[in-house]
């Protein structure tokens, strides 16, 4: 996006750590994995989401997660917690915070887990709750079939 050249740029100057740092863009699903595997930090800039499932992907592979303070991703994220999160009107905000990762001024480790553990028990609950409306949905659907729904108007 618009802060495309001022990352790249801090990145090399200001924290010169550009050998360790890509810029993916765009990327397949199994790209997206095999990135998940080997990565570190996920940064999810943008002026406009719903509820991302990249940053999702991200917390439960237990990636360093900074994302903009949009849509849906401050109810997942708790700055500090299990991620950062900051305002995507004030890009310095973004250098702030990996800055203070970069120089060691968070437990990451601690954070990571957080994420990693909070986004598995939340989908898992997700997963259960979808399994019990499937299993209701199945039980309906059967007893419906079966049942004469014109039985209680009929007159003996």
């Amino acid at each position: 996006g618009e802060l495309d050249e001022e990352l790249k740029s801090f990145v090399k100057e200001d924290l010169n750590i550009c050998h360790k740092v890509s810029f993916m863009g765009s990327l397949s699903s199994e790209q997206v994995l095999d990135e998940l595997l080997i990565s570190h930090v996920h940064i999810l800039p943008s002026f406009n989401e719903g509820m991302p499932v990249a940053n999702t992907e991200a917390m439960a592979s237990g990636l360093i997660c900074i994302a903009s303070k949009v849509g849906g991703l401050p109810e997942i994220i708790q700055p500090g917690v299990n991620g950062f999160l900051f305002d995507p009107k004030h890009p310095e905000q973004l250098k702030k915070i990996l800055e203070d990762i970069f120089f060691g001024k968070f437990n990451i480790d601690k954070i990571c887990t957080n994420a990693r553990t909070e986004t598995i028990a939340k989908f898992d609950q997700i997963k259960l709750s979808a399994l019990k409306q499937y299993k209701i949905f199945n039980w309906t659907h059967q007893t419906e079939n079966r049942r004469d729904h014109n039985d209680w108007r009929k007159k003996n």
